[in-house]
């Protein structure tokens, strides 16, 4: 079985992977975490403090869906987002400015965003270290970086429900929605070699982020950090 997240072969394999589940990927967020994921980026938005005026950075955007949650709660913020995959930006059809691009090398002048947000994608980068520095250039001084991703239960049974559910749940998903099991097998794959809270904590703070809070949600399965640059 393919591990795509610490080889030279992990970029092709993630933008294909995210090109044959582009049209359903909202839908498929929606049926595994029963709608729970639209109530985590919304907290995502709040705790980033973005205010009207504010130029946003939103990193593996996807189908856009937190740009129009961050536009609808902020009105007069400005979004630009970036995807690795052209497949996912085709799938969002909104109208908020979006480019292809690597989050390792961004498409943009560096102190140019109030703010950066990121929700399910630094757990898909190889290099997080390059990642975050290239995050960390694109902000202003002072500018937030919140994002929400996978994390692993303190609790040992919880977490042991939780790693059985993504080895077998989800797989199961992929296969009744893409005909193809490995689809979500990745989730598992890459939260096993992502690290702990504290450990992605450390990363932002030898990326030379400041104030890096982590927040654990529904039971720490999820996680949200906010950093300032």
């Amino acid at each position: 079985m393919p591990v795509y997240y610490d080889t030279a072969e992990r970029a092709p394999k993630v933008e294909e992977l995210f090109t044959r589940i582009a049209e359903r990927y909202d839908l498929i967020n929606d049926v595994q975490s029963f709608g729970l994921h639209r109530v985590w980026k919304r907290r995502l938005i709040e705790l980033g403090k973005i205010q009207a005026g504010d130029r946003v950075l939103d990193l593996a955007t996807g189908t856009g869906d937190l740009i129009r949650m961050g536009r609808e709660r902020i009105p007069g913020s400005e979004w630009l987002g970036v995807d690795f995959t052209y497949a996912m930006l085709q799938a969002g059809q909104n109208h908020s400015p979006r480019v292809q691009g690597d989050v390792l090398e961004l498409p943009v002048r560096g102190r140019s965003f109030e703010a950066a947000t990121m929700a399910y994608g630094l757990r898909n980068v190889a290099d997080r270290g390059r990642a975050l520095a290239e995050i960390r250039r694109a902000l202003r001084p002072g500018g937030r970086f919140v994002f929400l991703d996978f994390a692993k239960p303190r609790s040992r049974i919880l977490r042991a429900i939780f790693f059985a559910w993504l080895r077998s749940v989800q797989p199961l998903l992929g296969l009744i929605f893409f005909g193809d099991a490995e689809t979500y097998r990745y989730i598992w794959r890459s939260l096993s070699v992502y690290p702990e809270v504290e450990g992605v904590s450390r990363e932002l703070e030898e990326a030379g982020f400041r104030s890096v809070r982590a927040h654990r949600l529904f039971g720490g399965m999820m996680s949200i950090h906010v950093a300032t640059a």
